[in-house]
């Protein structure tokens, strides 16, 4: 094993180590961070979704007046 092997492997082991500590720090920053930015991407999803749904409705309901004038004519 190589030095440059065995280096990687304990900064993985270090990062592993460290990481649920600042994720349980409440008093961090970095989570108050994290939270803002995950709960705007969720509203972002929402909005996206709804325009999704919308456009599905519309097309939708396009193809079913399409078809109630082929019906009638």
């Amino acid at each position: 094993m190589s030095i440059k092997t065995k280096f990687q492997k304990a900064a993985a082991f270090v990062t592993v180590a460290a990481l649920p500590v600042l994720a349980f720090a409440e008093d961090n920053g970095m989570v108050e961070a994290a939270k803002t930015e995950l709960g705007s991407l969720k509203s972002g999803i929402i909005a996206v979704g709804a325009v999704a749904v919308a456009l599905a409705v519309a097309a939708v309901s396009i193809s079913v007046i399409k078809s109630a004038v082929k019906r009638s004519a």
